[in-house]
């Protein structure tokens, strides 16, 4: 059976070719349901393969649990106890509150553009959030889960987000929603993305 855990680490056996693909879905609950007819690439739980999808279905476990919408658990739990005053679960609120604008590269120019926006996969890369309330997280990160007179995380939470559970290729590792491996020479604990 799939964990939390195994969620986390993106070893729950989610083929990749299912994080995305989801274009019928508009909620996070309509998302988890079209995966009902997925086949797992690998048995649970043997080995990582990053598929954004796992922490959509997080996202839903959350709403259930505690009955909430992700976007308000997210305001309440995250967003109000860390002053992230400038980070949204709905991009019309985000572009009332001012949303920068897209671009993308088009023949070397840099264009405007209006990048899609998909709510069903909320939990996975569709937050807005500033610079500035980015940087409230991170503290918090670097801060064993404190922000200025807020714990966020117990300290013990954070430092088992930040090592290793699975193997990552050749050259490091992944955490609870972190790449542990190194840039470069250098040891770092990180996560890229897209959206």
């Amino acid at each position: 059976q799939i964990t939390v855990r195994h969620l986390l680490l993106h070893t729950s056996g989610i083929p990749a070719t299912a994080c995305d693909t989801k274009v019928n879905a508009q909620t996070i609950e309509e998302y988890v349901a079209e995966l009902q007819t997925i086949k797992l690439d690998a048995p649970v739980g043997t080995r990582h393969n990053y598929c954004s999808g796992n922490y959509n279905v997080l996202g839903r476990i959350i709403e259930v649990v505690s009955g909430q919408s992700f976007g308000e658990y997210m305001q309440e739990n995250v967003f109000a106890p860390l002053d992230m005053q400038q980070s949204f679960t709905s991009e019309q609120e985000a572009q009332q509150a001012g949303l920068a604008q897209g671009y993308q590269w088009f023949f070397g120019l840099s264009v405007p553009t209006h990048h899609p926006y998909n709510p069903s996969q909320l939990p996975s890369g569709y937050m807005i959030s500033s610079v500035e309330d980015m940087s409230h997280f991170l503290i918090s990160q670097l801060n064993k889960g404190q922000y200025a007179h807020t714990n966020l995380l117990s300290e013990k939470s954070v430092a088992a987000m930040q090592v290793a559970g699975t193997k990552r290729g050749e050259n490091g590792g992944y955490g609870f929603g972190w790449v542990i491996a190194p840039v470069g020479d250098v040891p770092a604990v990180w996560h890229d993305g897209v959206n």
